[in-house]
């Protein structure tokens, strides 16, 4: 069973290879540090707003309910992921919303406060 698991690997990997060369497929490009994207921005102002008020994980579905956001909950959450990715949100779990990290109250703090 692990020789076949190693066989598909390597075979996804080698496919992945040729899709980004053959540029069908683009790496994902993390974004500056220090430049939100605006979109990102708005959705970590929302998402720490509501978990300092509620102490809850904030999730997509109820971001777009809420907020009545002109994006679909799939946007959000690929946002959301992509904040996670640059150390703005976690998730205590996979199903679970967002909580904000130190350093989104820190981005927070220097871009909405101060």
């Amino acid at each position: 069973m692990l020789i076949c698991f190693t066989v598909i690997a390597s075979e996804a990997k080698q496919s992945l290879s040729l899709y980004i060369r053959e540029g069908l497929l683009r790496r994902r490009t993390p974004r500056n540090d220090n430049s939100v994207e605006q979109r990102a921005q708005q959705l970590l102002r929302l998402i720490i707003d509501d978990y300092i008020h509620t102490a809850e994980p904030v999730g997509s579905k109820y971001l777009v309910e809420q907020y009545k956001l002109d994006i679909s909950p799939a946007t959000v959450r690929s946002e959301m992921s992509l904040l996670e990715e640059e150390g703005y949100l976690r998730q205590a779990h996979t199903s679970s919303g967002r909580i904000p990290t130190e350093n989104a109250y820190l981005y927070y703090l220097k871009e909405f406060l101060i």
